[in-house]
């Protein structure tokens, strides 16, 4: 098989319990169904917006450098940007 499946952009906003957007975080996330694939960096904008840069299908744990996780999925054959729209931090 050529290339790499590491070729999907999880794309949506990141906001707290009460809806506030978490805005300038950090954090990593890690695929739930492959302990082999290297963690990635998150990141979210002023707005609360992140991009998943580099994943490949499966589910992953994010895990803010601010505490709190969420679960996104990358659904199997996606390929390119998948939007998840808007999850929040438990």
């Amino acid at each position: 098989e050529s290339g790499s499946e590491a070729q999907v952009t999880l794309i949506g906003n990141l906001v707290d319990e009460t809806g506030e957007p978490i805005g300038l975080s950090t954090g990593i996330a890690r695929n739930l169904d492959d302990s082999d694939f290297p963690p990635l960096q998150v990141f979210t904008n002023r707005s609360g917006r992140f991009a998943l840069l580099g994943a490949k299908p499966g589910m992953y744990r994010i895990e803010m450098s601010g505490g709190g996780t969420v679960d996104v999925e990358a659904p199997v054959g996606a390929i390119g940007l998948v939007r998840v729209g808007e999850v929040t931090l438990e």
